[in-house]
């Protein structure tokens, strides 16, 4: 799964690319305003691995505000000792880390928890970097900065996702 936020923020739509198996579809989010509130017995604890402390406080406020459980720490290894430590439905992975990045993060975390989700989040996009995150599975793909309504919009499609599945997070 991935999805990638295209061109000017406030004037275009979010665009999403989705994988089902083997094939990839791609769609239009057009709408500005999505409500998420985690219903009552929704238990979705989200690893938030975030460097830049501002970033990571205003995830964890509207995470935790949407209902959702949270964690967060800063460097990869935290990520590391965390999931061995702990069990998480979802992690938000800042791609450079202090210590390490997602490229050699991912497959680490993967060893731990193989069907854990990880949403994949860069302020430093390139095409090549997003062929080599999307290629290590992730469910989603995302460049940094992103609105709140982004942002909730990307909740709503991993929520969307695990029912359409029908399978339980993490």
């Amino acid at each position: 799964m991935l999805a990638r936020v295209c061109g000017n923020i406030t004037n275009n739509p979010i665009r999403f690319i989705q994988r089902t198996g083997g094939v990839f579809r791609s769609y239009e989010n057009t709408q500005s305003n999505h409500t998420i509130v985690a219903n009552e017995g929704d238990s979705v604890k989200i690893l938030i691995v975030e460097d830049d402390k501002k970033v990571a406080l205003t995830i964890t406020q509207l995470i935790e505000k949407l209902g959702y459980q949270s964690d967060t720490v800063e460097t990869g290894e935290d990520a590391v000792k965390k999931i061995s430590e702990n069990s998480f439905d979802l992690i938000l992975l800042d791609v450079y880390l202090p210590d390490t990045d997602a490229l050699q993060l991912i497959p680490r975390l993967d060893k731990i928890y193989p069907r854990l989700k990880i949403v994949a989040m860069t302020g430093y996009d390139t095409a090549e970097l997003e062929k080599e995150i999307r290629e290590l599975g992730v469910l989603y793909y995302i460049r940094k900065p992103f609105t709140i309504n982004e942002f909730k919009t990307l909740l709503k499609h991993i929520k969307d996702f695990f029912h359409m599945t029908n399978t339980q997070p993490g």
